[in-house]
């Protein structure tokens, strides 16, 4: 009988442990120090600090999901097959003062063919070194890294937990993922928060546009401001939007009762422009 019991406890820990490049509690997906890509991204510190000054704040990461559609209607499991099959990448700031980069690591992904093809060309006719496909093809599946600049310190952990604890939201009984660009749309940063079986989510560097799906309505949600992920969809990116607007149809949003709503202040928000660097 102990036997039996000892080996039904190992196989639920090996199931546990198996989920758990995905299945997290709290921020624990995003912890980048205890994660087996740290030594990785470590390696091309100093790299970086060449390039740019300041304090790398490890434990401020992030970790992304890329080319995943958050928004297409998606059960909770079938967002966690969909994160199993997607690529990621780590954003982790340096801060400078006020400022911060935003370092993008990410693997370098595998040569297309026709990349492959313009390569060939290139040697032939002499306008890239003889042996450019090779270095290339051993920069696959490596870490290379691009950076953002920001004009304020932006800290999307610090966001995060903020959002959560003004919606009266446990940090320790939730699971928090963060998506980029989704598919077919203009690009936003996100954190897609899973609380006590429900989905809400966080934009959080610029304001977007959402659609209640059962008026019709859009209206705008601010900067690390929370909202029902099932009520309302994303619609585009907002580039400006007058604060009186945003008062409005927050306002209706609330009396609607169609979503979450706090309006966090002091938020600056800062064009990135981004510029790319492999190793």
């Amino acid at each position: 009988m102990q036997k039996r019991w000892l080996v039904s406890l190992c196989l639920c820990i090996a199931i546990w442990m198996t989920g758990q490049n995905v299945l997290a509690v709290g921020l624990d997906d995003s912890d980048l120090l205890n994660s087996q890509d740290y030594e990785k991204v470590a390696a091309l510190e100093q790299e970086l600090l060449s390039m740019e000054e300041g304090e790398i704040a490890y434990d401020k990461a992030i970790k992304v999901y890329t080319g995943v559609d958050v928004f297409d209607n998606l059960t909770i499991d079938e967002i966690y097959a969909a994160m199993q099959q997607s690529g990621y990448e780590w954003k982790v700031p340096i801060y400078n003062g006020d400022k911060t980069s935003m370092i993008s690591f990410y693997k370098t992904p595998e040569l297309s063919e026709e990349s492959v093809r313009e390569i060939k060309r290139g040697m032939k006719d002499g306008s890239l070194p003889k042996d450019e496909l090779e270095k290339r093809q051993e920069k696959v599946g490596k870490f290379a890294f691009g950076i953002g600049w920001i004009d304020h310190h932006a800290d999307y952990i610090q966001m995060t937990e903020d959002a959560l604890r003004e919606n009266g939201i446990s940090l320790d009984e939730s699971e928090i993922y963060f998506f980029n660009s989704q598919p077919g749309v203009h690009y936003f940063l996100m954190a897609l928060v899973i609380y006590d079986g429900e989905k809400y989510v966080i934009s959080l560097d610029k304001d977007i546009d959402v659609q209640n799906t059962a008026t019709g309505e859009i209206s705008v949600i601010e900067t690390g401001t929370m909202f029902a992920y099932d009520i309302l969809t994303f619609k585009k990116s907002t580039a400006t939007s007058t604060p009186w607007l945003i008062g409005v149809l927050t306002a209706a949003a609330v009396i609607g009762g169609v979503c979450i709503l706090r309006k966090m202040t002091g938020k600056r928000r800062g064009r990135i422009h981004h510029a790319q660097r492999k190793v």
